[in-house]
């Protein structure tokens, strides 16, 4: 039966390890892709401006937002004529397409140039195919089909594009799950030492809870004063945890440039555990004092 594909191509190398660069005149070396006239349309990428190769056509190419900013500054690359390696001469650009990521998910924005070619022979040839059904349960079936056209070719391997980009951000994912751990290990400190900490400066002021208790200070009053002294304490604790968190992310964010520096959420939340966690260190000990006779406390001191 046939196959529910919807369009193929073929390239000599493919996003997310990509690492070929030509040189550009001008401009030195530029990463780029050797692709065929149905690539933008099987990889599902839009062009900005121009048009699509047509079947056969040569001396063509399609660069990226980046690259045409810098090779024609406020001018319309459409038509312009590039230099592209030593035994090409000049090609036309004939469209532009949204600056995407090339050779690996954490890079900087990068120029890049698509090579178009309607006879590619790299001895790593690359075919990319767009499904209509699951791709998953159609790779054995694209891989028997390759075998069967060409039993000299070795064993084809087809992943599908989540299988791809789960491989290349196995790294990033184990570094996450690895991070994750100690900052929980961290929390679960933090609300343990604060916990203590006032439960401990609760604990330490029973004397002054049983006099203000003695003069008559209500349990209402004295609890609430409580409260208050460890919310200024909490607040000036989180506060600068978070002006510390911020810090160092700002610094991850230079060195990868996929560090969202503030999270809204997660600032959030630790802030308001962190309050309900100091509210109840607070509030039980500070119930526990206020219920005890001023008389027997004093004396106990």
């Amino acid at each position: 039966d046939a196959l529910p594909i919807l369009s193929a191509s073929f390239a000599d190398v493919l996003p997310v390890g990509n690492t070929r660069v030509i040189a550009v005149q001008g401009e030195g070396e530029i990463a780029t892709a050797t692709v065929d006239s149905n690539y933008f349309r099987t990889m599902g990428i839009p062009l900005l401006r121009g048009r699509e190769p047509q079947p056969g056509e040569q001396n063509v190419v399609i660069v990226n937002a980046v690259l045409a900013r810098r090779l024609w500054p406020n001018q319309d690359p459409i038509g312009k004529f590039i230099g592209a390696g030593s035994d090409q001469g000049m090609q036309q650009v004939i469209g532009i397409t949204a600056t995407g990521k090339y050779w690996s998910l954490a890079e900087p924005a990068r120029p890049f140039l698509y090579q178009i070619c309607g006879h590619l022979a790299a001895p790593m040839l690359c075919l990319a195919i767009r499904t209509q059904g699951s791709p998953q349960s159609l790779a054995a079936g694209i891989a028997e089909e390759i075998r069967r056209l060409d039993q000299q070719l070795p064993p084809v391997r087809v992943q599908p594009k989540e299988e791809r980009l789960k491989a290349w951000l196995e790294p990033e994912r184990a570094a996450a799950v690895l991070l994750g751990i100690l900052g929980l290990a961290a929390l679960g400190l933090a609300i343990t030492g604060l916990y203590a900490l006032l439960a401990q400066l609760v604990a330490q002021r029973t004397p002054e809870i049983a006099v203000r208790m003695a003069l008559g200070a209500s349990r209402a009053a004295v609890i609430g004063m409580l409260l208050r002294l460890s919310a200024l304490l909490i607040f000036l604790g989180t506060a600068t945890g978070i002006a510390a968190s911020v810090a160092v992310a700002h610094l991850l964010a230079s060195v990868s440039g996929q560090v969202n520096p503030l999270d809204g959420i997660t600032v959030i939340g630790v802030a308001a555990l962190l309050a309900a966690v100091g509210a109840a260190a607070t509030f039980v000990p500070a119930y526990r004092a206020v219920s005890i006779d001023p008389v027997s406390a004093l004396r106990a001191e």
